[in-house]
């Protein structure tokens, strides 16, 4: 942490694992360093889990899944159309304004900056802005938000896995 606070204006508050890969370990980490965590999926809204607050992500809304493309034959699919991928976006932002959830949208640096994919992520951003009552906030603004509510209030989820068969 020494290395994150030396010249920054502030300390980092959360943590995202690589690739979304979290062990019980990093999570005992993520706890006691009292930071919050957006690398597991499990809800559309902030829970707890082992006593982080988890700001969730999901594998439909991460530019990676439709757009990372390395050639030499080792991808399952060439990447998709930018208009499949705001059709896509824009129906996952609809349908959880109507269940009231959390988009989490996840973009890389080397994958979403091209000119047609900016595009899309102006053009979903447009009709996110555009919507009554949304809130387009910072991740650790979620989770400021999300521990100030009263603990009934809090989602709980499990840290540890279930046994296998």
């Amino acid at each position: 942490m020494t290395s994150f606070t030396v010249r920054p204006a502030s300390a980092p508050r959360g943590f995202r694992s690589p690739a979304w890969e979290m062990t019980p370990h990093m999570l005992a980490e993520v706890q006691r360093l009292g930071l919050y965590d957006s690398s597991l999926s499990g809800f559309d809204h902030p829970y707890q889990i082992g006593g982080v607050t988890e700001i969730p992500v999901q594998w439909a809304m991460d530019d990676a899944v439709y757009w990372k493309f390395l050639g030499g034959g080792g991808d399952l699919a060439p990447p998709f159309a930018p208009a499949q991928v705001l059709e896509i976006w824009q129906q996952e932002w609809r349908g959880l304004q109507d269940f009231g959830g959390l988009l989490m949208l996840t973009v890389h640096d080397y994958i979403t900056p091209r000119a047609h994919r900016l595009k899309v992520l102006e053009t979903l951003l447009a009709e996110v802005r555009e919507t009554p009552g949304a809130w387009i906030a910072r991740a650790c603004d979620l989770a400021d938000w999300h521990n100030s509510l009263s603990e009934k209030h809090h989602w709980q989820a499990s840290p540890t896995a279930p046994a296998g068969p």
